[in-house]
């Protein structure tokens, strides 16, 4: 990973969002923070804090319900977990101050390892005190290990591992299912139901990297493909589709056994073929953007100057329409960043205007910026009355009388 930077949904402080980094060098991981009340656009947001210590991160991952818990995965397959809110130097062991995750104490931290030294590829937490990594492929050892991090002993124990002889490239919880998860090897895609400890479904597919739900939608996640390739999928015909597989068989878990064995070959809702730009998903992070701001839209960089935005629509519920029918995209916009070189962004609610975004960006250099998006109106109409209707880009409606 050659630097990052994403949004910490749920760490909002009242107009203050605050957004974890990784430096280009990949030793550092920092938190951001938004200041509504600047002089300027230029001093907007500022480095609160930061870890250093690291050595060559491949991914990060941030705890939606506890603020400030922040995870680092390396090349060495170190998984180190800490709180970044009360980070004030380097790391210093591997132990909480009192198992409250909440409440790590500056400097400490836990420290999580396979038994075999590899790349740790991804990480995923839950809102149940689990977290998931996703790791290279290693001789005699599992590829997912799941680890509770939230006993009352303060130690870390390890509760599931799967995909053993696999590399996995990805994994990510479902939003609403604490026990599920999706995880991406090489070209296939299963969702594993820890409760049954198999997978619901195997689907073949090269789209099995940078996995993500939607934040709007936790029934809809996207992923991507090494050649640029994008999908994005809904879990409900995922499931219903395997289950159908497995009609045969009487019992509920000889169900589950038998859709663990059946490969799918089943297509995504949307698919776009070599989408993503090479230099966007040689930098390292996610190569694309589903919006936490913008319901139904999905981004990615460009040429390291162009932000594309695709949103998308979904066809009312119709009975002679399927689920793979229902989404489209129903608009595509370009923004230009401010600056060139940008390697890695995310979105920022705006508080000036109720339908806008903005976007913050890091560069090649390191440094981070804040900029804001001007949108054009879709629409404009006179009236009878010589009112002007503007129609907005999120269907806000404008009446002015002139």
């Amino acid at each position: 990973m050659s630097g990052c930077i994403i949004r910490a949904d749920g760490w909002q402080e009242g107009q203050k969002e605050h957004f974890l980094a990784v430096n280009p060098s990949g030793e550092i991981v920092s938190l951001y923070q938004t200041d509504e009340n600047a002089v300027s656009e230029d001093h907007s947001i500022s480095r609160k804090r930061e870890r250093p210590g690291f050595d060559k991160i491949q991914c990060l991952q941030y705890s939606r319900k506890h603020k400030g818990l922040t995870a680092v995965g390396q090349l060495t397959g170190s998984c180190t977990i800490f709180n970044i809110l009360q980070s004030n130097g380097n790391i210093k062991g591997d132990k909480t101050d009192d198992g409250n995750l909440e409440t790590l104490g500056a400097g400490h931290s836990f420290t999580l390892k396979p038994h075999q030294a590899r790349s740790c590829n991804s990480i995923s937490f839950n809102e149940n005190g689990l977290i998931a990594m996703g790791y290279d492929r290693g001789r005699q050892d599992h590829s997912i290990q799941v680890w509770n991090i939230g006993t009352n002993a303060g130690s870390p124990v390890k509760e599931y591992s799967f995909v053993p002889n696999e590399s996995v490239s990805s994994v990510c919880f479902c939003p609403d299912e604490q026990n599920n998860l999706l995880a991406g090897s090489y070209k296939l895609l299963r969702e594993f139901d820890f409760r049954i400890k198999k997978p619901v479904y195997s689907l073949a597919t090269r789209c099995t990297q940078s996995i993500s739900a939607d934040p709007t939608n936790s029934y809809v996640f996207a992923s991507c493909s090494e050649d640029g390739s994008l999908s994005i999928w809904d879990r409900r015909k995922l499931t219903t589709d395997s289950n159908i597989d497995s009609s045969s068989k009487t019992s509920t878990q000889s169900k589950f056994t038998s859709s663990a064995s059946t490969v799918l070959n089943e297509s995504p809702l949307l698919s776009f073929r070599k989408l993503l730009g090479d230099s966007q998903r040689k930098t390292g992070g996610a190569p694309f953007k589903l919006s936490s701001v913008v319901r139904g839209e999905i981004s990615a960089l460009f040429g390291g100057d162009m932000i594309r935005r695709w949103r998308i629509g979904t066809v009312p519920n119709l009975e002679e329409l399927s689920l793979g029918d229902s989404l489209f995209i129903s608009r595509v916009s370009d923004v230009r960043t401010r600056y060139e070189r940008v390697i890695s962004y995310d979105y920022l609610p705006s508080t000036q205007w109720a339908h806008a975004v903005e976007f913050v960006c890091m560069r090649q250099s390191g440094s981070v910026y804040r900029m804001s998006v001007e949108e054009s109106q879709t629409a404009a109409r006179f009236s009878s009355s010589n009112a002007l209707t503007f129609a907005g880009p999120e269907e806000n409606i404008v009446s002015v009388m002139i």
